[in-house]
């Protein structure tokens, strides 16, 4: 059985290597940990803190450069001819889903959530909850308009 050090210097590492994979991603390689000293192990705990909290400053930018690019990409179609706010999601909506009509005319949820994360938003913000209610309020009322017009196609058939 190992002794108390060991389990403690294990212990440690587990964090050690559960934090750098939040900061970059994937668990560390290349470093010989067994090396390192306790202090050498703090010192590199305190870089991987530094990474993390220039990570989410970086984040943090991106998203409101991400916001500020989606309200600039619905203004530009409002003035390029969508009548409404609603008109400019659908048309980019169904631009990102091109193949809603081939796949049982319906966008999913998924669907909207890749469209958001496509344009750098995330679904679980303020702006993004907002966003993601419409388009898929948005996505409802194509799947209404598909599934009506195909009833016509249907009954025209007859």
């Amino acid at each position: 059985m190992a002794n108390n050090k060991q389990l403690t210097r294990d212990y440690i590492m587990t964090y050690v290597s559960d934090f750098y994979k939040d900061v970059y991603g994937i668990r560390p390689r290349c470093f010989n940990f067994d090396q390192y000293t306790l202090a050498e192990l703090n010192e590199f705990w305190y870089d991987l803190e530094k990474q993390l909290e220039q990570n989410n400053k970086e984040e943090e930018i991106a998203a409101k450069e991400s916001i500020v690019a989606m309200e600039l990409s619905i203004k530009q179609l409002i003035n390029s001819g969508a009548a409404t706010e609603a008109t400019a999601l659908r048309w980019l909506l169904t631009g990102y889903c091109s193949d809603y009509l081939n796949d049982n005319n319906y966008i999913t949820g998924y669907d909207i959530d890749g469209f958001l994360y496509d344009h750098g938003l995330s679904p679980f913000n303020d702006y993004g909850k907002g966003l993601r209610s419409k388009l898929l309020t948005i996505a409802r009322q194509l799947y209404k308009v598909s599934e009506a017009e195909q009833l016509h196609k249907e009954e025209a058939a007859l």
